[in-house]
């Protein structure tokens, strides 16, 4: 999951490279992301951690990842291979396991509402007027 963090940089800059008139900014705290010990699902174990992950463009930009216990090992769930990672990423030479393998479509279903009751609305799509001015649809 692509979020920024705010110590990174404002909420406008979350929309940045979209059109502000198609998107919102919603804003939900790290503290609202399930613990760093286990998330426990049925009998699946799993593990969610933000990483600040920065892009071209966009400094703030950080990515909650998803771990899952395996055999008595956690590995990444991703869909890109360790080759994908930055060479500084702290998680490129973790044991990686793709989502149609590991991610329990109820766990994703639970992780996606949990969030969404975690968050507040922060920015509005706005639309801009002549004068170049914002204002709010």
């Amino acid at each position: 999951m692509s979020v920024n963090r705010e110590r990174f940089g404002a909420a406008d800059e979350a929309r940045k490279g979209f059109d502000p008139a198609d998107w919102a900014v919603v804003a939900f705290l790290v503290r609202d992301i399930p613990p760093r010990i286990s998330w426990v699902h049925i009998v699946q174990v799993y593990r969610l951690l933000v990483r600040h992950v920065p892009e071209s463009g966009n400094y703030p930009h950080s990515e909650v990842r998803v771990w899952r216990k395996v055999e008595e090992r956690l590995a990444l769930i991703t869909s890109r291979l360790n080759d994908d990672f930055p060479v500084d990423d702290p998680d490129r030479n973790e044991e990686l396991g793709r989502p149609d393998a590991l991610l329990d479509p109820d766990f994703h279903m639970r992780w996606r509402k949990h969030i969404a009751l975690a968050c507040k609305l922060t920015l509005t799509p706005r639309t801009v007027d002549g004068n170049g001015e914002g204002t709010l649809r």
